[in-house]
């Protein structure tokens, strides 16, 4: 299989059954325990790769971290600011929460949010 084929290939909004058949797996996606709203997941951890589904049974948000080596709309785990901001430009808006983290939102051309290390200033995670 193709992870990095797969794992780009996957949006907001693919249902599960697309999911399992992007990622060729079968099995039902995970609950999360101890939160009010509904919510299922697959979680590769081999590879750093998390899909998040509503109640509805559609994706409503991908996560990249540590160790996914591929790129992410040209952005990798482990990058710094300076890179980020050579490789997307100026960054569309902050995401303010209060845990000392920086967090960038790309808006366009796609949805992005990349969230950085406080200690190391690299980039941690990015979501899709």
């Amino acid at each position: 299989m193709n992870f990095e084929q797969a794992t780009l290939s996957i949006r907001r909004g693919d249902s599960i059954k697309v999911v399992q058949e992007k990622l060729a797996i079968s099995a039902s996606p995970d609950r999360l325990p101890e939160v009010e709203e509904v919510v299922y997941f697959y979680h590769l951890e081999f590879l750093g790769f998390w899909v998040f589904f509503k109640e509805s049974g559609l994706a409503y948000s991908i996560r990249f971290e540590n160790p996914y080596p591929y790129t992410i709309e040209g952005v990798s785990i482990g990058k710094t600011k300076e890179e980020v901001l050579a490789i997307r430009g100026s960054v569309f808006r902050n995401m303010p929460i209060p845990d000392g983290k920086t967090r960038w939102i790309y808006d366009q051309p796609q949805f992005l949010r990349i969230d950085f290390n406080k200690e190391t200033g690299r980039v941690e995670k990015v979501f899709r």
